[in-house]
């Protein structure tokens, strides 16, 4: 079967090897910097999508047979999905700024909620614009708006924050966070009005599957007595519609997509560079992807 790049992008080698080295502040500030827009031949457009609180044992692909995980599912068997992942911290943005930095929250600095990111600490958005990168960020949850995560929107061109002020009575869906399809069409309609030929790197934050534990119906009676799985079934048809809108764009084929925790909250779900780790033959430069839940 033909393997398709995904676009869901942790870029877990990157991280990975980042994080091994742990450097210190000082380090941090004495690194040289790559030349700004390299003429890089080739440069797929990167996703990066994340899902707070995305338990591995309730996706299709790692075992569970009772809950619907289509889109996860399908990248798992397209391209590579890792059994075992771990978290640096088991708060959202926290772990967040880890996946942004590849660096352990004692060197990025962000310990707490609010916390700022260290002026020091590089973002992948930040080196992904000097490539020539176009940026965008596009949140599920106020936790990780701008103004409560400071420094986590360094390098994104745009970063789509909550409003600054709402009234009291606004639904919890407009003052706290936003369901799944709502962020995903935000993300859609941006990409809608960008050149295909410009690369993009593009991070997608999920988080319904995060308590109360509310899914939209269908899913809630179809879950009925396990909402938390009717969020997750939830998330994955967004994160479905979400790769179709690509596919209908052209943009599909020649992307890199990365799902982790996808990069999530207790648990991250990751798809980057890779195809399926079973005896198939890889697919072709060009096509990879990676799947990734990390248990906190």
């Amino acid at each position: 079967m033909k393997c398709r790049w995904w676009t869901l992008l942790c870029l877990w080698l990157a991280v990975g090897s980042a994080m091994a080295q742990r450097p210190r502040g000082d380090e941090l500030k004495a690194r040289p910097r790559t030349s700004a827009r390299a003429d890089l031949r080739f440069r797929p457009s990167v996703y990066l999508v994340t899902i707070d609180t995305l338990r591995a044992d309730h996706v299709g692909s790692y075992g569970h047979r009772d809950i619907r995980t289509q889109a996860l599912d399908g990248l798992a068997r397209d391209g590579i999905r890792f059994a075992n992942a771990f978290t640096p911290s088991p708060i959202t943005n926290t772990s967040h700024a880890s996946i942004m930095t590849g660096l352990l929250p004692s060197t990025h600095g962000v310990l707490t909620f609010g916390a700022p990111l260290a002026p020091e600490a590089r973002t992948l958005a930040e080196v992904m614009k000097e490539h020539g990168y176009a940026t965008a960020a596009f949140i599920g949850s106020v936790i990780l708006d701008k103004a409560l995560a400071p420094g986590l929107d360094r390098g994104f061109d745009f970063y789509d924050s909550f409003p600054a002020h709402l009234p009291k009575t606004a639904s919890r869906y407009v003052r706290l966070e936003r369901r799944g399809m709502d962020v995903v069409n935000r993300a859609e309609n941006w990409l809608a009005k960008r050149r295909r030929a410009q690369a993009k790197f593009i991070w997608v934050h999920l988080y319904d599957p995060h308590d109360p534990y509310d899914p939209p119906e269908p899913y809630k009676r179809l879950y009925a007595g396990r909402l938390y799985d009717g969020e997750i079934a939830y998330a994955d048809s967004a994160l479905a519609h979400f790769l179709s809108f690509l596919k209908k764009r052209g943009d599909y084929d020649s992307a890199t997509i990365t799902s982790r925790r996808t990069a999530f909250s207790s648990t991250t779900l990751q798809r980057a560079c890779r195809s399926s780790s079973n005896s198939r033959k890889a697919p072709p430069r060009k096509h990879r992807a990676e799947l990734v839940l990390q248990e906190r």
